[in-house]
């Protein structure tokens, strides 16, 4: 198994940090799955019904990216499904990802296994350090960020989310999150 580690400095900025992990192995990733496209349905219902003003994990977030003058983008989803939008559909694996940050209003990233290199560090950022994103671009963090780390560079931020290196595919079958 992979060994995860959390640094001083980390713990010193953020005492009060969470931090899980979940590794999938073995799983077939595709395009759509009747049961999870049935459970985005349910937690979309859900989420419509949810009253989030004062939410307190979602204010813990806010708390987080107001610092950098951002906005949680989870509950910008939330109140994009309040207003009738819908889950997107990915992929399964990425999908049933989506419907578990959204139900729990917990920041999520998942990450192919065989694409990890090393050890993983939960970390803060120093600034300057770059990385490139889903969306192909490259993203200089802020100093100050967590940021997720394996022995060839940035795999996540929470400001700017994952990196394309390590993102998830149609052939994932084994994946950290």
């Amino acid at each position: 198994m992979i060994d995860i580690k959390l640094t001083p400095e980390l713990k010193v900025k953020y005492p009060e940090s969470i931090f899980g992990s979940l590794f999938v192995m073995n799983v077939p990733n595709g395009k759509v799955h009747e049961a999870s496209e049935e459970r985005k349905r349910e937690v979309e219902r859900e989420l419509r019904k949810m009253i989030i003003d004062n939410d307190n994990i979602i204010a813990l977030y806010n708390a987080y990216f107001n610092k950098w003058g951002k906005v949680y983008p989870v509950e910008n989803q939330i109140r994009n499904i309040r207003k009738g939008h819908s889950l997107p559909q990915i992929s399964i694996l990425v999908d049933c990802m989506f419907i578990a940050e959204l139900k729990n209003r917990i920041l999520i990233s998942g990450h192919d296994l065989n694409e990890i290199k090393g050890s993983l560090l939960f970390d803060t950022s120093k600034g300057k350090e770059r990385y490139i994103m889903l969306n192909g671009k490259e993203q200089e963090l802020k100093e100050g960020d967590i940021i997720l780390k394996d022995e060839e560079g940035i795999l996540a931020s929470v400001l700017y989310g994952p990196a394309k290196r390590t993102s998830i595919t149609l052939n994932t079958k084994t994946f950290f999150t």
